[in-house]
């Protein structure tokens, strides 16, 4: 097997002190370059490369497009922007999110995966929900090499866990494991005896390379079958793919998502209903009230009292829909 010359490592809550810790023990020359991808909003700093700078003996920059992956690098995604390869260069683009993310990891691993095949290496680390499983399933299939942080280590092991639950991983590290793990790889030597794989190399044969299309599909191209739900970013109809034990779902605008991320984009879908029906109760209150005070300062008393009343009915309501609210908001956080 040849040796990798991509490795992609994807992170999410807790991330940014995971990737530190492990770019800390990255010798100086590696002869693989690295991708990273963290979850990060349209509205953050874009600090990443100067936090991580310190701590990393290789360059540390953001991606841009066309930017040359070189050996002994490290790429980062940009906030709010998604990250793939082509022809040895990196591709950023503005796309829809997946898994209610936009860098989203799988993105990033399943364009290594087509392009590099068996060099690529994926490398999931702490993180809320499951994107990356899907990415690790990819780069397996591609006959690259999937390595997981081990959970009891992670500050957030969603992440680390569902993809042990639902990818093909060949191993399960601590971060000083994972370091050590890919300095052998991309050197290519047999790794250390203390980095023992958690699968057969056989079950590889049980793997066919995906072809589900990562962009935009027409129904005529896709696998699967229709869904029963809509898409809680943009309420389009949804396509359901079945990946072993994982379900998969895309609308035709192209966002995706897990069961997990799907759960949490209806519950934030409820949550803005909620708050769109409470505001519009609120407003409709309002003025009820002052059409009430307005009939009573004009003597029509009868006129008033319906207004009162209707403004007390509404208030009723809105106590309903508040208290609703509340409890959507004191469940779970629902994403990284």
């Amino acid at each position: 097997m040849p040796a990798p010359d991509v490795f992609v490592v994807g992170g999410s809550a807790g991330g940014i002190g995971a990737l530190r810790n492990l770019l800390r023990e990255i010798p100086e020359g590696f002869p693989a370059s690295i991708l990273a991808v963290l979850h990060a909003g349209a509205d953050s700093p874009g600090l990443l490369d100067a936090i991580l700078q310190p701590h990393s003996l290789l360059p540390v920059a953001w991606a841009a497009e066309g930017t040359i992956i070189r050996p002994g690098t490290v790429l980062l995604a940009r906030p709010d922007m998604h990250l793939g390869v082509e022809d040895h260069r990196a591709r950023v683009w503005w796309g829809p999110k997946e898994n209610r993310h936009r860098p989203a990891i799988d993105v990033t691993m399943r364009s290594v995966a087509a392009v590099h095949g068996e060099r690529a290496v994926g490398i999931l680390l702490t993180g809320r929900l499951d994107d990356g499983t899907s990415g690790l399933i990819e780069i397996k299939r591609a006959g690259g090499t999937t390595i997981v942080q081990d959970p009891k280590e992670a500050e957030h092991p969603d992440m680390p866990q569902n993809a042990i639950r639902n990818a093909p991983v060949d191993y399960v590290l601590p971060l000083s494991g994972i370091a050590e793990a890919l300095v052998s790889l991309a050197s290519g030597r047999a790794l250390p005896p203390s980095v023992m794989p958690i699968r057969s190399p056989s079950n590889d044969d049980e793997l066919e390379i995906s072809r589900m299309n990562p962009a935009v599909q027409d129904k005529e191209d896709r696998e699967g079958g229709p869904s029963l739900y809509t898409c809680p970013d943009c309420g389009g109809s949804l396509w359901e793919t079945r990946d072993g034990d994982l379900l998969r779902y895309r609308c035709r605008v192209g966002h995706a998502f897990t069961q997990a991320t799907m759960a949490a984009g209806q519950s934030d879908a409820v949550e803005r209903a909620l708050s769109v029906a409470l505001r519009t109760m609120q407003e409709k209150m309002s003025l009820s009230r002052r059409l009430g005070d307005d009939a009573r300062r004009r003597g029509l008393s009868t006129i008033a009292r319906i207004h009162e009343s209707k403004t007390a009915e509404i208030e009723d309501h809105a106590g309903v829909v508040r208290e609703l609210l509340r409890s959507t908001r004191r469940g779970p956080a629902a994403s990284a």
